[in-house]
This record gives C-alpha cells, sequence and structure tokens, in this order.
C-alpha cells in the first residue's frame, strides 16, 4: 500500500481538476498530511474511487499564502481557524498542523518539532489514528494496526468538542466493521446514559445532522446502546 498510494493519489486527483487544483497549491508551501476516513478507505478499497471527503492537515510557515490559497475557493471557515473547501463533488477540510484542536487547546502539549509525531495521538479513537506524509511517503499508523489485528475500537484521547457525534461514530464504525468496543468506552457511554434522558434519540438526531441522512436506524442505535447497558463494567 504504501507504494501504490501515492500513484492512486494521482489518478483520483486527475479526475477531479478544481481539487487536483488545490491539492497542488498547498503542496507548493508545506508538507500535506492526510488523515483519518480517506486512508480507511484506501486501505479497504485499494484506491480512492469512492472517496467524497479529504482530511489534510499542512505544516507551513506561509501562513498568509495559505489562507489566500483556501479563500479563493468556494469555502467555509470552520472554528477552529481550518476551512471547508467544496471542490464540486468532494469536500476538503483544511487545516494547520499546529490548530489541530488538541495542540491548540493544550490538551497535548509539545513543541513543533513534535507535531507530527504527536498528531497519531490527537484523535478520538484508534480507528482514526491514520496519518500519511504525501511528501515523504510515510505511514504513521501503529494504533490503527492495533485496532485491526485486535478487533477493538478504544479511545485515543477523550478530551473532545464532539463526544456524543464520536459515540455515534462508534457506533457506524460498529455496525460496519463488526469491531468490539473497549471497556474504556463502554465505561463512557455508559456515562453519557446515565446524564442524558432518551440518549438514542439525542444520537439519532446527530446522526441527522451531521451526515443528512440516516445511516443507522433509531432502533439501530438503540438496540446497540441496549446492549452496552447490559454489559458490566467497574465504575
Amino acid at each position: 500500500m504504501e507504494v501504490s498510494i501515492r500513484s492512486n493519489l494521482k489518478e483520483y486527483l486527475n479526475h477531479h481538476s478544481l481539487a487536483d487544483q488545490l491539492f497542488a497549491e498547498l503542496y507548493n508551501i508545506g508538507d500535506l498530511y492526510l488523515i483519518g476516513g480517506v486512508l480507511r478507505e484506501f486501505l479497504k478499497t485499494g484506491d480512492f474511487r469512492n472517496v467524497r471527503d479529504i482530511d489534510i492537515v499542512i505544516s507551513t510557515k506561509l501562513i498568509d499564502d495559505f489562507h489566500k490559497i483556501c479563500t479563493k475557493y468556494h469555502t467555509k471557515q470552520n472554528s477552529f481557524g481550518g476551512y471547508k473547501i467544496n471542490c464540486n463533488d468532494i469536500s476538503i477540510d483544511v487545516w494547520r498542523i499546529e490548530t489541530t484542536w488538541a495542540y491548540r487547546e493544550n490538551i497535548i502539549k509539545c513543541s513543533e518539532k513534535d507535531y507530527l509525531r504527536n498528531l497519531p495521538l490527537t484523535v478520538f479513537y484508534n480507528l482514526d489514528s491514520l496519518i500519511y506524509d504525501v511528501k515523504n511517503n510515510v505511514w504513521y499508523d501503529n494504533l490503527y494496526k492495533e485496532a485491526k489485528e485486535s478487533n477493538v475500537l478504544d479511545i485515543v484521547l477523550e478530551e473532545n468538542p464532539h463526544i456524543d457525534l464520536n459515540i455515534l461514530r462508534g457506533m457506524i464504525f460498529q455496525n460496519r466493521y463488526h469491531i468490539e468496543y473497549s471497556e474504556r468506552l463502554i465505561k463512557l457511554i455508559h456515562e453519557r446514559c446515565r446524564n442524558e434522558k432518551e440518549y438514542g434519540k439525542i444520537l439519532y438526531a446527530i446522526q441527522l445532522k451531521r451526515y443528512k441522512k440516516k445511516i443507522l436506524s433509531l432502533k439501530d442505535i438503540e438496540e446497540q446502546l441496549d446492549q452496552i447497558l447490559s454489559e458490566n463494567v467497574d465504575e
């Protein structure tokens, strides 16, 4: 996979000219790192054919140039200082590495030279802990590999502004990959269910708002919650 990802990425971008243009402009001003779901899709299928959402982290000193490039496109700036850019049928989220939420909020404290090494630790789930350094053709995927080998979905960094969304995402992962929940994740879900009435309906509403479609039915969500709550955990 390490050998073929570059050629697959190039072929994919060749079919999406606006995304290709954006990618080239960003590539010229810094180091680009693909992260998360786009890489899971590649490892699952061996190509990017069905990818419609791409997350890119950039390390650059040319901050003004970064903003100028991003604002040329059909773009929306998010609350974390990054951009969501609509490249026709592809949505690209891009942000500077130092504005990664866990760094910006001092949840993970490290020097600038360690930003890349620690980037896999800034995500919520081990299945999200996938980084690919485009220029150097290097993967940072140890936690992801461990998740696949153990078939256990676990929390990497619990501090997160979107806990409920991530719990919903965990249910989608479970449904898609038939993966087990870690004890730590089960404990978190128990806690959220104690603190929120009709938690299943809350997660279902979050799903519709985030994805604009139904991936899991309310029944699916509530059945998963019932199963999780039936498991005894040490408080």
